[in-house]
């Protein structure tokens, strides 16, 4: 299994973000909107620039690790639908997380370590600060690392031992473990994937493998498959169907079919060394594995459980239609 996560610190970052500023900003006194009369001759007043409203925007709220990030700090004029000016001086950029970052390059951060992550905008020289810093999650990268377990039967404790092998159609319980390539650990998006594919479909992750033979068991997940999949042996369940084949299933009377037993389970995998008996009526011979009858017609035969009850099984009996063969005399009147 992966590691798990050690004990989280809070750590602090500060970026220094180049200024964004116009002509219309250049002053160290005034941020105007940008409307034309700003001069006094009928124009908006300047905004000084204490009066601005900072704002951190780290829209739209997440990133996976190990992706470019792009943080902007802007400001407003005060009031209500107050219009975005340009920022007035160089902005820093306060951020509160769980690790330190991978890199910061201006506006753009890249961030290693999943959680949640306080991001805040201020402009020293003007005593500006946002006063909400904004959220951003940061959720783990594409997965680099993925293992598959079975940990015991579905609803049961986990096994104490690893399960190599069970009957056709047992649900078990499968455990997927991924991270990225930080050790962040995965935690949801698993599928499983069964090979060869079993006839009871995978729910979640509880598998019921029907195929006899080895099984190849894999998580998957953001289209990832473990690449050293989980190897379970799968053997027959029970038996279920009990089934009498005639070849061929019509002769002539005086003729014989090859007759056969099997058994096999409710997955149709078949079951060998199953002890049969057999059911026929009086007007069918049998001898070793022959069926022969010499009354033309329908007869049918079963194959039936030597020694258990047979209301326990499906019995699948098989007709021997029966011809009449070649006269064996012929009688000529006139």
């Amino acid at each position: 299994m992966l590691p798990r996560p050690s004990c989280v610190r809070t750590y602090r970052h500060f970026v220094l973000l180049a200024a964004l500023v116009t002509a219309a900003a250049c002053s160290d006194e005034a941020t105007t909107s940008g409307n034309d009369g700003a001069d006094g001759k009928g124009g908006k007043k300047p905004v000084p620039p204490e009066q601005l409203l900072l704002e951190t925007d780290a829209e739209p709220g997440e990133v996976q690790a190990g992706q470019s990030f792009v943080v902007k700090c802007r400001t407003f004029e005060p009031g209500e639908g107050g219009v975005e000016v340009p920022l007035p001086a160089p902005a820093t950029i306060d951020i509160e997380g769980p690790a330190p970052l991978e890199s910061a390059n201006g506006t753009t951060l890249v961030f290693q370590k999943v959680g949640t992550y306080k991001i805040r905008c201020s402009v020293p020289k003007y005593n500006l600060v946002d006063p909400e810093p904004a959220s951003l999650d940061v959720l783990p990268g594409p997965a680099q690392m993925l293992e598959t377990e079975i940990v015991g039967l579905e609803g049961e404790p986990p096994a104490s031992e690893p399960i190599t092998q069970v009957q056709a159609g047992t649900a078990l319980q499968v455990a997927c473990s991924a991270a990225d390539k930080y050790k962040n650990p995965i935690t949801q998006g698993f599928a499983v994937s069964v090979l060869p594919k079993p006839l009871v479909p995978t729910k979640g992750l509880v598998i019921a493998p029907t195929a006899v033979g080895q099984n190849q068991v894999a998580c998957q997940v953001s289209g990832i498959t473990d690449p050293t999949p989980y190897l379970l042996e799968v053997v027959p369940n029970v038996p279920v169907h009990l089934y009498a084949v005639l070849d061929p299933p019509t002769i002539q009377a005086g003729s014989a079919a090859n007759l056969s037993c099997v058994a096999n389970d409710a997955y149709n995998n078949p079951i060998p060394d199953f002890p049969f008996a057999l059911d026929y009526p009086d007007t069918v011979k049998v001898q070793g594995l022959w069926v022969a009858a010499t009354k033309s017609g329908t007869h049918t035969v079963r194959c039936v459980p030597e020694t258990l009850a047979w209301d326990l099984f499906q019995l699948h009996p098989a007709n021997l239609e029966v011809l009449p063969g070649p006269p064996d005399s012929l009688d000529v009147q006139i």
